[in-house]
């Protein structure tokens, strides 16, 4: 009995594990090889398309001894490691087998969360005059005021009208705020320090 198998192609990859940032991208290469030399296609798949996709790489073709760039992208933030796996299929399937390799994106990070406050020149009116301002992250800022520029000394009840400290003023003065945001699920906390309001 004389048998011939066929013959299995080696894929190297240039890394085999990273992590991405949320909303943004990175790659890694796959390089097939075999001798007699065989081409083909890749096929990339993530192991969880919530947290990571595909940008660039499946599909393409597969080159013996040519690095392809895979690039994937961190869709949602997660600390559970995703896998991609990456397999190479011959145009030559008679005489050659598939061939595969995993990569691991071991997370997809939250971003740091960024706090504006607008400063404000405004007219009194009897009313508590609230900050303004925004987070990167979407989520509702949370303010603290005070009558110092150094935040040591927060608003009294007398300059607020409210029932504890801390509060928006709504006599007449010069105030500052510290501020804050809640983590997200893409971002994390966010914080200000004192600044004028």
């Amino acid at each position: 009995k004389h048998t011939i198998n066929k013959a299995t192609p080696i894929v190297t990859l240039s890394a085999s594990s990273g992590s991405v940032n949320y909303n943004a991208t990175a790659s890694f290469t796959a390089t097939p090889s075999s001798s007699p030399a065989v081409n083909g296609t890749w096929t990339v798949t993530s192991g969880n398309t919530t947290n990571v996709t595909i940008t660039a790489g499946n599909n393409a073709t597969a080159t013996n001894g040519s690095a392809t760039t895979i690039t994937y992208k961190g869709a949602q933030a997660t600390t559970t490691a995703v896998t991609i796996t990456i397999k190479f299929t011959p145009s030559d399937t008679t005489n050659y087998n598939t061939a595969s390799k995993t990569y691991s994106v071991t997370a997809v990070n939250k971003l740091s969360t960024t706090i504006n406050v607008t400063e404000q020149t405004l007219t009194y009116n009897g009313s508590q005059r609230a900050a303004t301002g925004s987070a990167t992250s979407g989520a509702t800022v949370s303010y603290t005021y005070y009558s110092d520029s150094s935040c040591a000394n927060k608003t009294t009840t007398a300059m607020s009208g409210g029932s504890s400290t801390g509060l928006a003023p709504k006599v007449v003065g010069t105030y500052y705020v510290t501020a804050s945001s809640a983590a997200t699920t893409n971002y994390k906390a966010g914080s200000l320090s004192c600044t004028k309001a």
